[in-house]
């Protein structure tokens, strides 16, 4: 531990943090952060820090061009930044891109002139070295692994800790670029203001900004593939705070309580609609075509495999944990082979009401045409197996097992109940990704329908431990 290292022992520290950074109104000032990748303008190549033409040779020829007032910084003999004599200073990204950090400023017109100061300076030295610059959010041609690192010590310590936290940490830390702006406060209600302010507008930034439909030389389907990335980087830390929005699938509640306002209001229903929201940040997808019935009547078809071969299953969830599901697809995707249907499950007990009123109306009318229970037309022909994954006890998937053709494995949070962080506890119960991917696989293997070996390779890449006790009896 570095000798200025600071402990944090209580929260009250990162309190008075914050607090002491609090400014009078005279002293507000905008800080801006300016990013962009560079290039071989010979064979668009990328960049590595060594070499005539490397980046660290571009930062020792810009240390040069802007003169005696620049400074470079160093670490363990490379340098990896330089303060460029105004304020401001000029440093390395993970993958060579190279990022204005500027000075604080007191007006736009400032920050305008800065911009254009820094991109002067670059532009000479980079020409001078044949590289470009790409003012984009996402590298559109090289694969991750094509990328060369930085020689900077924290890069190192997060290339090991990103891929433990999300799909596209590594892909951030390479691949993007931003233009950031940082804000002065007066005080906590001031921040807290700026901050909602913030994230209001940020879809609306992201939309009018969006600049990075390609990756790895195709299009990626998306209009912000940069955007796409923060969805999974580290969800602890990223995303929209909980204290702030409570995040679900937006069309689904709407639906939902269009529907609740419109019977208790213009119809004879005097009854109440009970909603269950959740706090857990996730990418709110578009609302598909013609599924307004399968929302009201607790179910419908969120996504479907193109796959014609090989094993198909059908996976359901309800809430917040279908990105869980989603996630459990992707990968029997991509390592098992196994394609699946995902289902959103609005309702497993309108599912379940709907169901037995069936049963009962085909009992009471013997000489007429059997009614059949939604759930039964929406699966009907769908071959299984079916799992299902919900953060409530077994007891609430098992409600529809006699309505599923085929076999079927719940998953839920039976045990004795804990305090943790949601993705802790998904994992302590097994219904997170990884066990809906193992109760999956175990279905295939006992019908023959893949080799029993795939779950042994499951169970070790996913570092299962088989000796764990059940958390039903814990």
């Amino acid at each position: 531990m570095a000798e200025n290292s600071i402990v944090i022992t209580d929260t009250s520290q990162l309190v008075d943090w914050v607090a002491a950074g609090a400014k009078p109104k005279s002293a507000w000032r905008i800080g801006t952060e300016h990013e962009k990748i560079l290039f071989h303008r010979a064979d668009f190549s990328p960049v590595a820090y060594e070499g005539k033409d490397g980046v660290g040779a571009l930062l020792q020829s810009l240390c040069a061009h802007i003169g005696d007032k620049a400074r470079p910084i160093m670490e363990k003999g490379h340098i990896i930044a330089l303060k460029d004599g105004e304020g401001g200073s000029v440093t390395l990204e993970p993958g060579g891109q190279l990022e204005l950090s500027g000075a604080p400023l007191v007006n736009l017109h400032q920050t305008c002139a800065e911009t254009g100061r820094h991109l002067k300076h670059v532009r000479a030295v980079t020409t001078a070295l044949g590289l470009g610059m790409l003012g984009i959010g996402y590298q559109p041609k090289w694969r991750r692994d094509e990328i060369p690192w930085m020689p900077k010590g924290r890069y190192k310590i997060m290339r090991n800790y990103m891929p433990k936290v999300g799909r596209f940490g590594l892909d951030m830390m390479l691949r993007s670029c931003t233009v950031q702006v940082n804000l002065d406060y007066a005080d906590e209600v001031d921040m807290r203001r700026k901050f909602r302010t913030s994230l209001a507008l940020q879809p609306v930034a992201t939309a009018l900004f969006a600049n990075s439909p390609f990756r790895d030389g195709k299009p990626s389907g998306l209009l912000s593939t940069r955007a796409e990335a923060w969805t999974d980087t580290d969800n602890a830390r990223c995303g929209v705070p909980a204290c702030v929005f409570d995040p679900a699938f937006g069309y689904e509640l709407a639906i939902i309580m269009e529907e609740g306002i419109r019977q208790m209001l213009g119809g004879d229903d005097n009854g109440f609609y009970y909603i269950t929201l959740y706090n857990e940040n996730y990418r709110q997808p578009p609302m598909a075509k013609d599924i307004k019935e399968g929302i009201l009547q607790g179910m419908y078809l969120l996504q479907s495999s193109k796959k014609q071969e090989g094993p198909k299953v059908k996976l359901l969830g309800s809430g917040s944990i279908i990105q869980q599901v989603l996630e459990a697809a992707r990968m029997l995707d991509e390592q098992f082979g196994v394609a699946s249907n995902v289902y959103s499950v609005t309702s497993f007990g309108e599912l379940r009401k709907e169901a037995i009123n069936c049963e009962r109306w085909n009992m009471l009318n013997p000489e007429k045409n059997k009614k059949m229970a939604y759930i039964e037309r929406i699966l009907e022909d769908s071959n299984g197996p079916f799992v299902i994954a919900t953060d409530y006890m077994k007891a609430y998937g098992e409600q529809l097992r006699k309505y599923i053709p085929d076999d079927l494995h719940v998953l839920g949070t039976d045990g004795f109940g804990r305090s943790d962080s949601r993705e802790t506890l998904r994992n302590f119960f097994e219904v997170d990704r990884y066990f809906i991917v193992i109760a999956t696989l175990n279905i295939l293997a006992q019908q023959d329908k893949i080799s029993a070996n795939e779950l042994k390779r499951a169970i070790k890449t996913f570092d299962i431990d088989v000796d764990k006790l059940n958390p039903l009896i814990l």
